[in-house]
């Protein structure tokens, strides 16, 4: 990834917060913009300058756990679209059910899941499938479920 073996580290400083970012969790961002812009400054010769990213430093916070664990903690007063726009902006795709604000959600956004991918996996028609996501949607409209639908999205 690197012409230089004896990197093992890069510095970020995101909004004037500082990170530091193993080259091993770098490698497991995929192609993301994140590594791009991370790559294009060690490319450049300046493997050991701190690589400048003007984006909200608290947020990156999230960004940067997601990158370690795939999972993503909200404190109780974050915002998780704002989150989830950050996320994206690096180029990382992070389903809405992973924003979870307690266990209870989170036990329910994984056991739809689970039903829904054993559902797509054993070949049910598309159809019966829409209609199980149009159930969860109006589940999800009448609150008494929290979990997006963003990563069903099917096309026939």
């Amino acid at each position: 990834m690197n012409s230089d073996p004896n990197i093992k580290m890069i510095r970020l400083n995101v909004g004037g917060t500082r990170y530091d970012l193993s080259l091993d969790t770098l490698s497991r961002s995929g192609n993301s913009l994140l590594k791009t812009m991370i790559l294009s400054n060690v490319n450049a010769g300046k493997p050991y300058d701190p690589v400048f990213i003007d984006r909200s430093g608290r947020l990156f916070e999230y960004v940067l756990e997601y990158m370690r664990t795939g999972k993503i903690y909200l404190r109780p007063t974050e915002n998780s679209a704002a989150v989830k726009n950050e996320l994206e902006f690096y180029g990382f795709f992070a389903p809405s059910f992973l924003f979870v604000e307690n266990k209870k959600d989170y036990a329910e956004a994984i056991t739809v899941t689970h039903i829904l991918l054993r559902c797509l996996t054993a070949g049910v028609m598309v159809n019966s499938v829409l209609v199980v996501l149009a159930a969860l949607d109006v589940c999800v409209g009448l609150g008494k479920l929290r979990v997006s639908l963003d990563l069903f999205s099917i096309r026939a």
